[in-house]
């Protein structure tokens, strides 16, 4: 709150010596001046943020080290396993088809080895293989669709 009470403060002031210097061949100046004054102003709730050093040399030695947390590589792991999940079924749906199961393989780098897929009828087979592996550019080996 300290920091809007300081920027609406310079802001009535910077007005207030604008209109003093009404005519002055120094205004461009002045302007330019008081812009950068502001933006000072404005960067300082984040300066203090970042000058925490605990979080910003963490974040920097993990980066650095190469580290990876392996929670966050297991929920990216799951939410693209759901990604296709649900795009499996949206594109059966097309084809008035109902998934039963959907069991995509995907590996620790996040690239689908394998796709295995129940549906209460066998159509368009063929058609959904390609579909499927054009667009998670995949050999349509790799794509089991049974029924």
């Amino acid at each position: 709150m300290d920091y809007l009470k300081m920027i609406i403060f310079f802001l009535i002031l910077t007005t207030l010596i604008d209109q003093l210097c009404d005519k002055s061949i120094y205004r461009p100046y002045l302007r330019l001046m008081t812009g950068f004054m502001l933006i000072s102003l404005m960067m300082q709730p984040i300066s203090y943020y970042l000058s925490n050093e605990d979080i910003v040399t963490q974040a920097i030695s993990t980066a650095v080290k190469g580290e990876n947390n392996s929670a966050f590589l297991d929920g990216a792991k799951e939410e693209k396993q759901n990604q296709i999940k649900e795009q499996i079924t949206t594109l059966f749906s097309h084809y008035d088809l109902k998934v039963l199961e959907v069991d995509p393989k995907v590996n620790e780098k996040g690239t689908i080895e394998k796709i295995d897929i129940k549906t209460d009828k066998l159509r368009h087979t063929k058609k959904l293989k390609t579909a499927i592996s054009n667009f998670y550019n995949m050999k349509e080996s790799n794509i089991n669709i049974s029924e």
